[in-house]
């Protein structure tokens, strides 16, 4: 199963804070009172523009908290590069919505992504960071606890395809 590193997500939004503020080193950001943020200006590498803000964000967040090497989940250690992808939507009933696709290297098990708070996406209303941090947190728990619930059901699904791929070798 999935574990949170909050300690790596505080780095991140630690070095958010200190960009905004000019301040130099990833030390703790110290002022819980100031102006919060948003997921965008955490993880401003990842977020690319070509999607709406909600689609951005939790793009970004499964991509950080998922890949390895710089993940801010710790998995089994068998777990492949990217677990954890995000699905932009499928439709159902009209609407779009957006799914984690969980993967141990076989057929991917969607699961619907939590909400993210609209302060996280769009900054308003503006939380304080302390208020955002916690926020912030919450949903990247979120997130993991989903993916824990399917996990089981995407190494099963890996190991049933291998048992068919070793089935169809030893028959020819």
């Amino acid at each position: 199963m999935f574990r949170l590193d909050p300690t790596r997500l505080d780095k991140h939004i630690d070095g958010a804070m200190n960009r905004r503020s000019g301040r130099a080193g990833a030390q703790r950001y110290p002022d819980s009172a100031a102006p919060g943020f948003t997921i965008g200006q955490v993880f401003v590498d990842v977020v690319d523009g070509s999607h709406g803000p909600r689609t951005q964000a939790l793009e970004a967040l499964v991509y950080r908290v998922f890949v390895k090497g710089h993940g801010l989940a710790r998995g089994p250690s068998s777990t492949p590069g990217k677990p954890v992808l995000f699905d932009r939507g499928r439709r159902l009933h009209g609407a779009a919505a957006p799914y984690l696709a969980v993967t141990a290297g076989a057929d991917r098990v969607l699961i619907p992504c939590p909400r993210l708070p609209d302060a996280l996406i769009t900054g308003e209303p503006f939380p304080t960071v302390g208020e955002a941090r916690a926020q912030l947190h919450k949903a990247v728990q979120d997130i993991v606890e989903r993916v824990n619930l399917a996990w089981p059901v995407a190494v099963a699904l890996a190991q049933e395809a291998e048992t068919v791929a070793v089935a169809a070798n030893s028959e020819s």
